[in-house]
């Protein structure tokens, strides 16, 4: 009887302790800040018997800063203190990058802008976690698939557009806090490294032949604030 009481009292006081968590659907959307940065490296040869021109150019673009939301849905399956789920989710985003070329040509001034972005953004997860705070507060990690459109559009008339459906691998972690029945706030990190994309292009503007490469490996942050109802 006396440990009935305690119980009792025990959840007066500390309400979210006594929410249970099931196995189930939920779905979710949220929003926050990313970045992305973009490694490039570009090779630009012409052919021996023409002027000789050979460059390698190798930078490391910086970050194009943004902010995203998200939808996300997925199943989870409780056992005891241990957490696991799979998870979908789409992103769109206003992060985008754009560089300025300016340069002189036989005393003719030059100057292209060219804009690269990812959009959108989706993904399968794995997450694997546990509860603590006396099973208030789920501590997961992430790590799946991540996909993306990658879109670059110049107004230099030495390169081309393009638009590529890349692959990356996505890991992170984040804390999920329940707040009412089955509602609950999560905070999240998460880490996007995309396979390299390669541009191809043959410049003939200055009256020679002149291959281009361009090889580009984007990487991506997010820091996500959003909601999750439970189904269960």
């Amino acid at each position: 009887m006396l440990r009935k009481i305690l119980s009792v009292m025990m959840c007066a006081s500390l309400p979210m302790a006594c929410w249970s968590w099931g196995s189930g659907f939920y779905v979710g959307g949220g929003m926050g800040a990313d970045t992305t940065d973009y490694y490039i490296k570009s090779y630009i040869k012409q052919d021996p018997s023409q002027q000789k021109f050979s460059v390698i150019n190798i930078l490391d673009g910086g970050a194009a800063q943004g902010i995203f939301g998200t939808l996300f849905g997925g199943y989870s399956i409780i056992r005891q203190a241990f957490y696991f789920a799979g998870e979908a989710n789409y992103n769109g985003s206003t992060a985008a990058y754009t560089t300025t070329n300016n340069e002189f040509d036989h005393s003719t001034f030059q100057s292209s802008d060219t804009r690269m972005k990812m959009i959108p953004n989706w993904g399968l997860s794995l997450i694997p976690g546990w509860f603590m705070f006396q099973d208030s507060a789920l501590i997961y990690g992430r790590v799946g698939y991540a996909g993306s459109v990658f879109r670059v559009d110049t107004s230099d008339t030495s390169l081309a557009d393009i638009t590529h459906t890349i692959s990356g691998f996505r890991y992170g972690a984040g804390i999920e806090k329940r707040v009412y029945k089955n509602l609950g706030l999560r905070f999240e990190y998460n880490h996007i490294i995309y396979a390299s994309s390669t541009i191809y292009h043959v410049d003939a503007s200055n009256g020679a032949i002149t291959p281009k490469q361009t090889v580009i490996i984007p990487q991506t942050n997010q820091f996500e604030f959003g909601l999750v109802y439970r189904f269960c």
